[in-house]
């Protein structure tokens, strides 16, 4: 698949993290049972294309709701310089630090609600499985970042949550997930409360 062609130091460091998620998912739940067969695809390439959205490798991300670390930890072992996990589950951040170890990846991990997490200059926000997008918005709206982009991975439903978030106005492109046909990536721009 085009998007795991990725340099040689690169996939290195993916197929350690990925073995050491195999390691920790017999005593933590990372991933789903049903998507640890085809992690590469479900999971990697998914945090992967991405990149494509992303010109500027050293803009500071924050990845709400990391859980396992898509896909913010892939995005900071393919390159991108500056990535905030945010995790509110204990084990998960313990995770996370131990694949920044043995990925030697330096990306900082902020193990807490993303409510009563505060990252200043983030310049862009990803977010894969974790909440609905109206509760996304208000989580980045408490944050207080202007100019802000938006990547949030969304499955098929994502129309009903468009619809649902009545309490904000944006601009809004909808991109094609490029590993998931019913999915889609969500470019969100110019957050605000609606009048």
């Amino acid at each position: 698949d085009a998007l795991l062609s990725v340099p040689h130091e690169v996939s290195v460091k993916l197929r350690a993290y990925i073995d050491v998620l195999k390691q920790w998912q017999t005593s933590v739940n990372l991933v789903s049972h049903n998507s640890i067969q085809d992690i590469w695809l479900r999971h990697v390439a998914d945090s992967l294309q991405l990149l494509e959205y992303i010109p500027d490798k050293q803009v500071r991300i924050a990845d709400i709701g990391s859980g396992a670390g898509f896909p913010g930890m892939v995005l900071a072992i393919a390159g991108c310089q500056d990535v905030h996990l945010v995790e509110s589950d204990r084990k998960k951040c313990m995770f996370l630090k131990e694949v920044a170890r043995i990925s030697n990846v330096n990306v900082t991990i902020h193990c807490g609600r993303a409510e009563s997490v505060r990252i200043p200059k983030i310049t862009l926000a990803t977010s894969r499985g974790c909440g609905s997008l109206s509760e996304l918005l208000n989580i980045l709206y408490s944050w207080k970042q202007n100019n802000l982009v938006c990547l949030f991975h969304k499955g098929q439903s994502y129309s009903k949550e468009l619809d649902e978030a009545v309490a904000w106005e944006f601009d809004v492109n909808v991109l094609p997930s490029r590993v998931d046909a019913s999915g889609v990536i969500l470019s969100i721009t110019n957050i605000r409360k609606a009048a």
